[in-house]
């Protein structure tokens, strides 16, 4: 077994070293006597040159990014070494989101909390709509985190798994949105995949 490291430096801007890239990676992984082992680097606030400046972002909250834009506003241009999605995952009260926002903090990057069953149930004006769990029949009744851990063989926890599968997809979404309209990397506490890697455990 051959184990080859491949780094390519070079301006993805250009079309040609594009394709370079893309033909020395296809025959990395159709050769099987080499392991191609993918490395990520990143810089910290502190190794950051001091007149480092990010590129302005484009407002995709307030806009939407038309084809008229396209045309114009090319993405990668915002892209850095820190352009990366980073996930922190683990049991429960293993101080996950501690770890997610000292690397948000030291990598510069935005850091998006774990989702919670407070987003299904609590609506926009504040209201907890738990609250009605005694005038509702057992089938329409809330199911979240506590009720899990209390019974987790419940007829409502497979709604309940994919309710938060759901929410982890969306924010996986809003994380992709905000890379690739702002060039800035982003912190997720869990992911969709999630599930998959308890399992395993």
């Amino acid at each position: 077994m051959i184990f080859l490291r491949f780094r390519a430096v070079c301006d993805l801007s250009s079309r040609v070293a594009r394709n370079e890239i893309f033909t020395k990676l296809r025959y990395l992984q159709s050769n099987r006597n080499i392991k191609y082992e993918q490395r990520a680097t990143l810089f910290s606030i502190y190794t950051m040159p001091d007149d480092y400046q990010r590129r302005a972002p484009f407002p995709y909250k307030e806009k939407k990014f038309r084809v008229w834009n396209a045309l114009f506003d090319e993405t990668m241009h915002r892209f850095d070494e820190n352009t990366k999605l980073v996930t922190v995952d683990g049991p429960l009260c293993s101080g996950k989101t501690a770890v997610a926002k000292t690397i948000a903090k030291t990598f510069d990057m935005y850091h998006i909390p774990e989702v919670h069953s407070d987003m299904l149930y609590v609506t926009e004006y504040g209201f907890d709509t738990r609250l009605l769990d005694p005038q509702l029949p057992a089938s329409c009744k809330s199911f979240d985190e506590e009720k899990f851990h209390q019974n987790p063989h419940h007829p409502l926890c497979t709604r309940f798994q994919m309710e938060m599968l759901i929410l982890r997809f969306e924010q996986h979404v809003d994380a992709l949105a905000h890379i690739f309209n702002t060039g800035q990397g982003v912190v997720l506490e869990r992911s969709i995949y999630t599930d998959f890697f308890s399992l395993k455990q």
